[in-house]
């Protein structure tokens, strides 16, 4: 069960812990003190989701054969400190957004903790007549760093974020109607295909776009390589982590509405960068999704009108998937700003 709900939740693990967390919180200010029913619920989830996710990490430590191994050990801590390699070397505003994002979260796990430990106290005294008198001295400390830790928090993230809007604008990455008219005109030269592989073609382009916005996002996506995974959300979240890197004051969103959902199609973009480049991700092309491709990236055309849709094609043979979509994508392009993007990873 564990291991299970562990994979349902990946990629979102913190952010579920810290949004009960906070609904914990809130729930013990606004329930009936005489009878805090939502404030004991919520607490229990809260309690059970933290005990079943470091279970599920505990776990992740066994081998296929089930045995403990300190290799799998060694290889945690071996991208644990890659990762906290790269954050060091990442811009500032990135730098005090993570630490503001960390110490909100660190916040609100205290506050909720420290509901769950004044409710166990509370069954305690009222079920075994026991009185932790400790506990009671806890409960102003934890009470005071949680709500320190989510108000500096806070500050940093809405300054690092004003920064980088700030940053965002005078780099022109921030497109107000006529910016997006630029965009819409400063692509009508580019190729239907581009090929992230072919550098000599990607660095052409590269140099002849106009627009800021999308020749930060084509240097972007020349750099990125993701890793070749049979999983398209994998894909989905390795690309918008890597434009929330390189390009934060663009704004990038994912899984935006931009039209009715239908039996046939989400009505959801993949990514959105600058509300105006729309990017839509396919992997591993088959002729069935194909057809499924161009029948959205149609339904796209129509609906969106901020700037171009770029497919970008991961872990697909190039010469497969010319064959499969060059054509179509050719043909739509005399029509819209529409362009595969192959990647490089």
């Amino acid at each position: 069960m564990a291991d299970k709900t562990d994979r349902v939740l990946y990629g979102r693990r913190t952010t579920i812990i810290a949004v009960l967390a906070a609904v914990t919180i809130f729930a013990g200010y606004y329930d009936n003190p005489r009878l805090p029913v939502l404030t004991v619920l919520f607490t229990l989830l809260f309690i059970l989701l933290l005990f079943v996710l470091v279970t599920a990490r505990i776990g992740s430590l066994r081998d296929e054969e089930g045995n403990w191994s300190v290799a799998l050990l060694g290889q945690k801590i071996s991208a644990w400190w890659e990762v906290a390699l790269e954050f060091t070397s990442a811009d500032l505003v990135l730098i005090v957004q993570g630490i503001g994002k960390t110490v909100t979260f660190l916040g609100l796990l205290v506050l909720g903790l420290r509901n769950a430990i004044t409710i166990l106290s509370l069954i305690a005294d009222e079920v075994l007549g026991v009185t932790f008198e400790t506990l009671d001295a806890a409960d102003k400390t934890m009470i005071s760093i949680g709500t320190i830790a989510c108000v500096v928090g806070s500050l940093l993230i809405l300054l690092a974020w004003l920064q980088a809007r700030s940053k965002a604008k005078a780099q022109g990455l921030v497109l107000d109607d006529t910016g997006k008219a630029q965009l819409k005109s400063g692509v009508l030269g580019l190729p239907p295909i581009i090929d992230c592989k072919n550098v000599a073609q990607l660095q052409s382009l590269i140099a002849q776009t106009p627009h800021p916005l999308l020749k930060e996002v084509l240097v972007m996506l020349a750099n990125w390589k993701p890793r070749n995974t049979n999983n398209e959300q994998a894909y989905h979240a390795s690309l918008y982590r890597a434009l929330r890197r390189r390009m934060p004051g663009a704004n990038p969103e994912k899984e935006r509405p931009i039209a009715e959902d239908t039996p046939e199609f989400r009505g959801r973009a993949d990514l959105v960068v600058g509300d105006s480049i729309l990017i839509e991700i396919k992997a591993h092309l088959t002729k069935g999704s194909v057809h499924r491709a161009i029948g959205q990236v149609r339904m796209y055309a129509h609906a969106w009108t901020q700037g171009p849709i770029l497919v970008v094609v991961c872990g697909a043979d190039r010469n497969h998937a010319h064959q499969l979509l060059s054509r179509e994508l050719a043909e739509l392009h005399q029509k819209v700003p529409v362009f595969m993007v192959l990647a490089a990873g």
